[in-house]
């Protein structure tokens, strides 16, 4: 049985455990910063602590998942905790479809029906949601997210800390910089640069991150 700490206990916190507990042989636990009773019900009983908390024993007992869906939010969480050397979990759903010379990096999820084609590279801590692909060739960032139904295309370039809307997708060969951020529905036709964020029908992008 893999023994596992989820660190977060909100929303997307709680669906990854869902999943987790449903398909694998697991003995999942939380730690969050926040009071145990403002924790939600059906994580409350499994709050164990906060996580300063940690120790080596549940560090050496352990893997662990940033349960926080915000990629900006999850990166700064991962760079806090360095100093722990923690192992990290990946969940890929057994009705995803992984290509064999695909890369998978550690602290990932991928939701039901997610396609990885071949010679893709996926970061660590990505989260793929379902009925989203990424295609041949294609690199996803580190603590990148892609929502539902996501389509990105062969020899894509995506760079840490991106931001995906249901339904968005990409043209063949672009580069997608870091920190970008792309809007449901919205298709990229050209390469962008860092902390771009770019909306359905607006053929540039609509301000930086200041």
């Amino acid at each position: 049985m893999k023994k596992i700490i989820i660190i977060g206990s909100g929303g997307f916190a709680a669906e990854t455990y869902s999943y987790m507990s449903q398909y694998d042989n697991t003995d999942i636990k939380f730690i969050d910063d926040i009071d145990a009773n403002d924790a939600r019900e059906d994580i409350k009983p499994k709050l164990i602590g906060k996580i300063s908390d940690l120790d080596d024993t549940m560090i050496s007992e352990n893997l662990f998942f940033i349960g926080l869906g915000d990629p900006r939010k999850k990166q700064a969480m991962y760079n806090s905790l360095k100093k722990f050397n923690l192992k990290y979990y990946s969940f890929i759903h057994p009705t995803s479809q992984v290509s064999p010379s695909a890369k998978i990096s550690d602290g990932c999820f991928f939701y039901p029906f997610t396609v990885i084609a071949n010679n893709a590279i996926i970061g660590s801590h990505c989260v793929i949601n379902s009925y989203s692909a990424v295609g041949h060739d294609s690199t996803l960032g580190n603590f990148s997210t892609l929502s539902a139904h996501v389509d990105i295309t062969g020899n894509v370039n995506v760079g840490e800390s991106c931001f995906f809307g249901s339904g968005s997708r990409t043209l063949p060969n672009i580069n997608i910089a870091h920190d970008s951020r792309v809007g449901a529905g919205n298709v990229v036709l050209r390469n962008t640069s860092k902390s771009d964020i770019l909306m359905p029908n607006v053929p540039k992008k609509i301000r930086p991150k200041k």
